[in-house]
C-alpha cells in the first residue's frame, strides 16, 4: 500500500472490526442454535439451523464474489445432499427458482 492509501484506509479500520464482530457473533448464533438442537436429540432441526445458514451465504455471494473455494464445497455437498440442494434452489423470498 501507498502512504495515500494508508492514510485513506486508517479511519476506515474500526469500522472494519465491527463488522467482523457483527460477522462473528451472526455465526457464533448459528452454531449455538444448532449445538442446543444437537444437545437435545433434534438433529433434523441443527442440520435445518446450518442449512439456512450455508444457504443464505451462497446465495448472497455465489455471484458476488465469494470464496471461489467454499462456493465449490458448497456445490459440491449440495450434489450428495438434497436438502442443501434445495435450500440453494431457494430464493430470498423463500419460493423456489
Amino acid at each position: 500500500m501507498t502512504d495515500a492509501d494508508m492514510a485513506e484506509a486508517g479511519p476506515k479500520i474500526p469500522q472494519y472490526f465491527e463488522d467482523m464482530k457483527r460477522q462473528d457473533e451472526q455465526a457464533a448464533r448459528v452454531a449455538l442454535g444448532a449445538y442446543r438442537y444437537l444437545e437435545r436429540g433434534q438433529t433434523d432441526e441443527s442440520k435445518q439451523r446450518l442449512v439456512r445458514a450455508i444457504g443464505s451465504y451462497y446465495r448472497l455471494y455465489h455471484a458476488k464474489g465469494g470464496d471461489t473455494n467454499l462456493l465449490a464445497e458448497i456445490k459440491k455437498t449440495a450434489q450428495e445432499h438434497p436438502a442443501l440442494a434445495a435450500e440453494l434452489a431457494r430464493k430470498l423470498d423463500g419460493k423456489t427458482k
